[in-house]
């Protein structure tokens, strides 16, 4: 045996470059989830905001948002945006868990409790365009409808709704309601008792001018009753309406 040689091959071995070690494309900085939730401490009536911008990229910037919202394992919505909006449909204690992803196998999750308060009503507006989720073009025209769910007794219940201005209206559903205009408000009125588990809705159609501008637009409203306890609380979308 030659020792000699053997000693040159070890030492010519050790002079080449090390390579890089197989494992995730991403490299040793994954990305890491957090996200902050808004309101606090939310009712069944918000539309909730999970704002997922204080995650942090690894190697690689994120590019996918996964939602888990009552903590079954099974994702609920995925999004290349960071923030999402989200009705709590019944009150209870909800372990939410967001799963950042990067496009080369990096991923990163975190779980954090969110407890739901029941609200008088949960009222929810939902829009049905003409490009999903929430596009129109100018010209054109969409549908809303406005569900609210009882969620204690009340005697009477009032809706109002309110669009951009020069936007037009015309009711479809009633609902059973009264319905009036006053003071560029649509306006709902239900005389009759209600008992917890009972809901009502109403749909109404938008005309969106052809001379608006491009851009992201509001609706508002509020849902009210004067007993057994008065209250006044707003209506919820989950998108804006962006016109093109």
């Amino acid at each position: 045996m030659s020792f000699p040689r053997l000693s040159l091959m070890l030492l010519c071995l050790c002079a080449l470059p090390l390579l890089p070690v197989a494992g995730t494309a991403s490299g040793v900085n994954p990305p890491k989830a957090a996200f902050a939730v808004v309101p606090a401490q939310p009712t069944t009536n918000d539309a909730v905001l999970l704002d997922a911008s204080p995650s942090v990229p690894g190697d690689i910037r994120i590019a996918r948002y996964d939602w888990d919202f009552d903590g079954n394992g099974a994702v609920d919505v995925t999004s290349e945006q960071a923030q999402v909006r989200h009705f709590f449909d019944h009150s209870g204690s909800f372990q939410v868990t967001l799963r950042v992803s990067d496009n080369a196998g990096g991923a990163g999750a975190m779980t954090l409790p969110v407890d739901v308060a029941q609200a008088p009503v949960s009222a929810r507006r939902g829009l049905e365009m003409t490009l999903e989720p929430n596009r129109v073009l100018a010209g054109g025209s969409f549908f809303v409808t406005v569900t609210i769910q009882v969620n204690e007794e009340a005697s009477g219940l009032g809706l109002s709704e309110v669009v951009p201005a020069g936007w037009r209206t015309r009711p479809v559903d009633d609902g059973g309601g009264l319905f009036k205009r006053a003071q560029g408000e649509m306006q709902w009125l239900w005389a009759q008792s209600f008992v917890p588990g009972q809901s009502v809705s109403v749909r109404y159609e938008v005309d969106v001018p052809e001379t608006v501008l491009r851009g992201s637009y509001s609706l508002t409203g509020t849902v009210s009753s004067f007993l057994p306890n008065r209250f006044k609380l707003p209506v919820y979308s989950l998108f804006d309406v962006e016109v093109l």
